[in-house]
């Protein structure tokens, strides 16, 4: 578990510092551990979904050539209604200047 937490705030950390990657916005939580801007929620959210995708995909009976595909399939089911929700909660937006996002 302790390595799905390390890369779990790893991926999270380099999205904030990145100027490539740094396309959003969060809203103001209760506990700000990291420059003010990472929810202390990350820090449960994305371990548990990295560990829950891993241990579904081990447990499915596939191949182990085939797994991490699996688990990443299991991530994305997992993450994308927190996704959606928090959007329509405002917990995190896309920056409008983002050129991934504007209109030309």
């Amino acid at each position: 578990m302790a390595g799905h937490v390390h890369i779990g705030v790893f991926v999270e950390v380099v999205s904030y510092v990145s100027p490539y990657i740094d396309s959003f916005w969060t809203s103001q939580p209760t506990v700000v551990p990291f420059w003010g801007r990472m929810s202390l929620h990350i820090l449960g959210f994305c371990p548990m979904l990295n560990y829950t995708s891993a241990q579904v995909a081990m447990r499915l009976g596939i191949t182990r050539r085939y797994q991490p595909f699996a688990a990443g399939l299991v991530a994305l089911l997992l993450d994308l209604p927190f996704d959606i929700m928090c959007l329509k909660t405002l917990w995190w937006t896309w920056h409008d200047t983002d050129p991934n996002i504007t209109r030309a």
